[in-house]
């Protein structure tokens, strides 16, 4: 996950950088775009990874526990947040 922080903060400096040049081509943004999908992609393929990796190794009332607090996480990050001035 860290990793792909990393990646998305690589990301948005690149955008930061060419989204003001007028003469940035439109291949370089999608060169850009592609390569975070990739690397958003692998992230995400080893996040599923390591969940269904867990499950496997887990009992029952620890994969419930675990399932508790996935549930609250995502509930979290699917909460509207307020809009900073």
């Amino acid at each position: 996950v860290e990793g792909f922080n990393a990646d998305l903060r690589t990301f948005v400096d690149k955008y930061s950088q060419l989204n003001p040049e007028f003469d940035a081509s439109r291949e370089t943004f999608e060169e850009l775009f592609i390569d975070f999908q990739t690397k958003r992609s692998r992230a995400q393929e080893r996040i599923f990874d390591l969940h269904f990796e867990a499950k496997a190794l887990a009992t029952k009332d620890e994969w419930d526990k675990v399932v508790k607090f996935e549930k609250k996480a995502l509930n979290e990050m699917l909460r509207p947040r307020k809009q900073e001035d």
